[in-house]
């Protein structure tokens, strides 16, 4: 078996220049998805489908609604065992055409709950099945958590990188991003970018599954928190 290779840059995440949008996202000609979610789980644009398999708790947002994604109503002092017995997340997807592997930017509003024992990822964006997969997560380590993206260019050759995301930015809304071209791949949060890399040769893996919001798509990994205002573009949105 070929062993994995992964890349990883690792930066920090403060809050003294977060610019948290004062708008909605709007559509323009390089969005090829948008959700506000004020009317419920569809996207107010898409590429193909507009569908959102499924249903999902709807929630205050910082713009009208929000999709609340977590494994039932979590408290900070639920134990393990209680939150198995938690209902289980119906993980919202959109149609894989809304994603362009070679230049875009995915981009949504978070508010994160402050959870006691969180999943080991809380997936914000993930598809394709293991081998191929492509996901963007909060991954939570002793004592600290990172931002990550990961990308499989191909099974056992995986890149990823990372920033370190405080549990301090919890309970408040934040900007989350990322977005790639033909030689960078970056994170963003609040309008600024945190990490920045080569990109990935030719580009992130190319969806052959539907994009899930909010968790793994077998609804595991859940993000534990409110989404708003999801957008795609085909095109870098950040400090280009």
């Amino acid at each position: 078996m070929r062993a994995t290779c992964c890349v990883l840059l690792l930066t920090i995440i403060t809050t003294a220049s977060a610019q948290v949008p004062t708008a909605p996202f709007e559509v323009d000609e390089h969005t090829t998805l948008l959700a506000h979610y004020d009317r419920g789980l569809d996207a107010d644009y898409a590429v193909g489908s507009r569908r959102a398999d499924g249903l999902a708790d709807i929630a205050e947002g910082l713009f009208g609604r929000g999709m609340y994604a977590t494994k039932g109503w979590v408290r900070p002092e639920m134990s393990l065992v209680e939150l198995d017995g938690l209902p289980r997340y119906i993980s919202v997807t959109y149609a894989g055409t809304n994603l362009n592997p070679t230049s875009g930017c995915i981009e949504m509003l978070v508010w994160l709950d402050k959870v006691a024992n969180p999943e080991y990822f809380r997936r914000l964006m993930t598809y394709n099945e293991a081998g191929h997969a492509c996901f963007l997560a909060l991954r939570p380590e002793p004592e600290k958590r990172t931002l990550m993206g990961y990308a499989e260019i191909e099974p056992g050759n995986a890149v990823s990188l990372a920033a370190h995301f405080p549990y301090d930015l919890d309970e408040q809304w934040h900007l989350i991003g990322m977005q790639w071209d033909a030689e960078k791949w970056e994170l963003v949060v609040d309008g600024e970018i945190v990490v920045s890399q080569a990109a990935p040769p030719g580009g992130l893996p190319v969806p052959t599954t539907r994009i899930t919001i909010g968790a793994h798509q077998w609804s595991g990994n859940v993000t534990e928190g409110i989404i708003d205002e999801l957008r795609i573009s085909d095109v870098p949105r950040y400090g280009r």
